[in-house]
């Protein structure tokens, strides 16, 4: 089902997704049901219908509007005059910031993700959600490419900038998922983001740059990630997902390429 294009249907549909996120934190992305916004009132049977055609299509809207993807690539744009051996680390840093604040991205959007329940919403809504994963995966691809391309490593075949993009994207995964079944009373805080940032640059700087980056680098990209997050992220609205149904046709390169200009 395809989103209406004026501003009234949006804020409908700003409004049922902002009860559904609250419903699903508090019952589970398996036991909510979208009978359950219709039971409490938020909206009627048919609004609901002229809006969603299930349960999945709200999940999936969930994770369009949270994804990591849209920060990733609007981050780029607001910050493309960072050093690309500096922004090499960006996708990474938000993808561990975002899933340690945000509730509903790392309880709802994950356990959507782990169970598939997103391939079973509508047609176009499955199309975008394929692009998003793509472009996320592209990201990591995208800066170490752009750190090659700008003479920062010593070493820039094809293999060793793609082992470079697959390092990015394995540690943020390994990290995301850590995140989620972390008791947070167990290690401070603050032990866990010291310990995220060494581990990174660890592996970042095992690739042969010219000029490593050092503690200091990275803990100035985190301070703009903590800045960008706190500027960018406190209004999620379905603006965020429509974004990605415009930018869809364009090819990754394309994509990445006006990024990163």
């Amino acid at each position: 089902m395809k989103c209406f294009d004026s501003k009234a249907s949006r804020e409908v549909c700003n409004q049922i997704l902002i009860a559904s996120e609250d419903l699903i934190l508090e019952h589970g992305v398996i036991s909510f049901t979208h009978s359950s916004i219709i039971k409490n009132k938020i909206c009627s049977s048919r609004t609901f219908y002229n809006n969603f055609n299930s349960r999945e299509d709200i999940l999936v809207c969930t994770l369009l509007r949270r994804s990591v993807t849209y920060d990733i690539e609007n981050f780029l744009r607001v910050h493309c005059d960072l050093p690309s051996n500096l922004l090499v680390f960006t996708p990474v840093l938000l993808s561990i910031e975002i899933s340690r604040q945000d509730p509903v991205y790392l309880t709802a959007c994950l356990s959507a993700t782990n169970c598939g329940v997103w391939k079973l919403s509508s047609d176009d809504k499955v199309k975008t959600m394929r692009n998003i994963e793509g472009r996320y995966f592209y990201s990591m691809q995208s800066v170490a490419e752009r750190s090659a391309q700008d003479g920062h490593l010593m070493q820039s075949d094809e293999d060793s900038i793609r082992q470079l993009g697959d390092v990015l994207y394995f540690y943020s995964m390994g990290k995301i998922f850590a995140i989620a079944s972390t008791i947070n009373s167990y290690r401070p805080i603050e032990r866990m983001k010291n310990n995220e940032l060494e581990g990174l640059l660890a592996q970042v700087n095992l690739f042969s740059w010219r000029e490593p980056a050092s503690l200091e680098d990275i803990r100035m990209v985190y301070g703009l990630v903590i800045a960008y997050l706190e500027q960018y992220r406190q209004n999620i609205t379905c603006e965020r997902c429509l974004y990605f149904k415009s930018t869809q046709e364009s090819s990754m390169d394309g994509i990445c390429r006006t990024i990163t200009e």
